[in-house]
Order: structure tokens, then sequence, then C-alpha cells
């Protein structure tokens, strides 16, 4: 991204991206983490939903992918703590 890719959240060039825990902010990787930080904040009954959706549209492995991420977001919050 730092070399002025294109956003794949709004697909402007943003020369100046800038990395935050190894991950480009405009890359696909930060926006699967930011959307498994955001279910996290929300209660397991919203969680599931939101998931049975994530399945609906973007199919089953999305939705595996997208529970992988969040549990990498909670060891990251674990292993913080520590």
């Amino acid at each position: 991204m730092g070399d002025g890719s294109l956003c794949y959240a709004c697909g402007k060039r943003h020369d100046n991206a800038r990395m935050i825990d190894g991950m480009w902010l405009q890359s696909e990787e930060y926006r699967r983490a930011c959307e498994a930080r955001f279910l996290l904040t929300k209660s397991v009954r919203w969680r599931m939903a939101y998931l049975d959706k994530v399945e609906e549209k973007r199919g089953n492995k999305a939705k595996r992918q997208l529970m992988d991420d969040m549990n990498v977001q909670i060891e990251k919050a674990a292993e913080s703590r520590k």
C-alpha cells in the first residue's frame, strides 16, 4: 500500500498510507481485523446473526475466516493483558 496502490475501501490512491501492527491500513488484512474487532464489541446473539449473514452473502469460507480473525483478536487482547 505504501507504493500508492488503490484503497480497497474507497478506490482512491493513498500515497501516505501507513502500517499499524505490521498491516497496511488499507489492506484486506487490516479490513478483516477491523471487522473482527467490531464484532467483538457486539453481543453473542448479534454476532451470530451477523455471521449467518456473512455466510449467506460471502459463503461459509468467509464466515470461518471471520471467526478465525475474531479468535486472533481475542488472543492478541489476552497477550496484551499479561
